[in-house]
């Protein structure tokens, strides 16, 4: 069998579910590939150079604690970002700690330092797996690969994330395209990208299933890899997912017991409030006892005749305003009588206008069957201002919207019509111009005569005829014999 075979069941630690997947996940497509890397070369030192939340630093170290090889891990970090990461809070390194130290302080160091006062710490030829992972600039990255490249051992393994990003100022791409040429190398194109140099000249023979593949080899080797790191990826939006959810939960949570309190708080009040109006009513019983004994008392009905005997005694002017006083219910009583008069002539003008159908008006509007008020008179107090249409020929909402000045003075719009509308050359309905019809019709204008309501009903009973402005002299296609005789009257 060829060595460029490569069988994954001879290497299990890849099938390995992650310990530790947090954000970002950027990385977490890698991991199975980083479990697999660790049980080919078997590291004696292993150093990670920008690791942030730590999703590929604890993939590495869970498989050197599954695998139970001896191998020492370094994680090295400022932990306080940069312009491509982000930058971000101590929290971020105290979480990592919490996790890291427990699990695999045994056999693995976070180291809070530069890259570059780090690599001091390391004698030259001591590193077999190095993953460079900082700045992402063109200059950052290629200082720390010539920077730590001396330290790498002699079957030493270098790998590079992001070198599938092209944007901003992300120059590894370019730095891979250099070196890649120059050593033997494999890269992923899933996951931003991640790039596999080997530095060392004396690696494991078992990496020769990962260099000497053919073509279609390696389509399937990445294929293989991207499918098993995609489900990490899927894991992730769904922790992500259900911490968002958990979020709007207590979110809700909370408006409930903030509503909850108000809801007590009111009914707090409402309690305060009830025992002040029964107090208020015992108030009320106790005035009105008082009030019955001196109804009943001597001293009142001597008060009352004193108060007779003044009223005869008064002066003659306060006389008279207490007279004016009692009479002003007489007085005002005309007025009362006046508006209720005009009101009845207004209910008697809508029903005599032609363009007032009751029954139309109540097939309409149910409600006004229901609540037994006479149609004429509901469209008078209510249905005018409502919008309902006293029937098909007249709009009461477009009259009001067109003419504003009907609206303000309050007025029901059919009773404005006809008292002054159609004389202004208002029209009753979007579909009529009425101001043309007086124009072609001048005599019926100076006589006071309405013909428009009579034109717009018959006009609508013959549907068959188009409606137009007629002229005076063809009104007798639709106007009864009384109308003529006006007409000829006026001619």
């Amino acid at each position: 069998m060829r060595d460029s075979i490569f069988n994954p069941l001879n290497f299990p630690i890849i099938f390995s579910f992650p310990d530790r997947l947090v954000e970002p996940g950027s990385w977490v497509g890698h991991i199975p590939f980083a479990m697999y890397l660790v049980s080919v070369l078997l590291p004696r030192v292993f150093v990670e150079l920008g690791t942030h939340t730590g999703n590929s630093y604890c993939a590495f170290c869970q498989a050197v604690k599954d695998l139970n090889i001896d191998t020492k891990c370094y994680a090295i970090d400022t932990w306080k970002g940069d312009i491509h990461a982000g930058f971000y809070k101590a929290e971020v390194l105290a979480n990592l700690r919490t996790y890291h130290d427990p699990l695999y302080g045994e056999f693995s160091s976070l180291l809070q330092s530069t890259f570059d006062d780090a690599v001091e710490h390391f004698s030259e030829g001591s590193i077999d797996l190095l993953h460079i992972d900082g700045l992402h600039t063109y200059d950052a990255v290629k200082h720390d690969f010539e920077t730590w490249i001396p330290k790498m051992s002699t079957q030493g393994v270098v790998l590079f994330h992001d070198i599938n990003v092209r944007e901003q100022d992300f120059g590894v791409w370019k730095l891979w395209e250099e070196i890649s040429a120059k050593y033997p190398s494999f890269s992923f194109t899933h996951g931003h990208g991640l790039g596999v140099l080997v530095v060392g000249k004396e690696y494991p023979k078992t990496l020769n299933a990962l260099l000497g593949m053919q073509e279609k080899e390696i389509i399937k080797f990445r294929e293989f890899f991207y499918q098993l790191g995609s489900r990490f990826n899927l894991q992730l939006e769904k922790e992500q997912a259900v911490q968002v959810l958990s979020a709007q939960v207590a979110e809700k949570e909370q408006a409930v017991q903030v509503l909850s309190a108000q809801v007590a708080e009111k009914e707090q009040a409402v309690q305060v409030l009830s025992a002040k109006v029964m107090a208020r009513e015992k108030q009320l019983n106790v005035l009105a006892g008082q009030y019955q004994e001196i109804l009943v008392s001597k001293a009142w009905h001597a008060a009352l005749l004193l108060k007779r005997v003044r009223v005869i005694l008064l002066p003659p002017g306060s006389l008279r305003m207490r007279l004016a006083r009692k009479m002003r219910p007489l007085l005002l009583f005309p007025f009362k009588f006046r508006r209720n008069y005009q009101r009845n002539q207004d209910v008697k003008l809508i029903r005599k206008s032609g363009l007032f159908d009751p029954d139309w008006y109540l097939a309409k509007n149910p409600d006004v069957v229901d609540a037994n008020i006479d149609p004429a008179r509901h469209y008078l107090f209510f249905g005018g201002f409502e919008s309902r249409d006293p029937g098909p020929d007249f709009s009461s909402k477009w009259y009001l919207e067109k003419y504003d000045d009907v609206k303000k003075i309050g007025i029901n719009p059919l009773v404005h019509y006809l008292l002054h509308g159609w004389l202004e050359g208002r029209d009753p309905n979007p579909k009529f111009d009425g101001s043309l019809y007086l124009e072609k019709n001048p005599k019926l204008k100076k006589a006071g005569i309405n013909l428009l309501i009579q034109y717009l009903i018959e006009s609508r009973k013959n549907e068959n005829k188009s409606v137009s402005i007629p002229e005076l002299g063809n009104t007798d296609v639709f106007l009864d014999e009384k109308v003529l005789a006006i007409i000829s009257d006026l001619s």
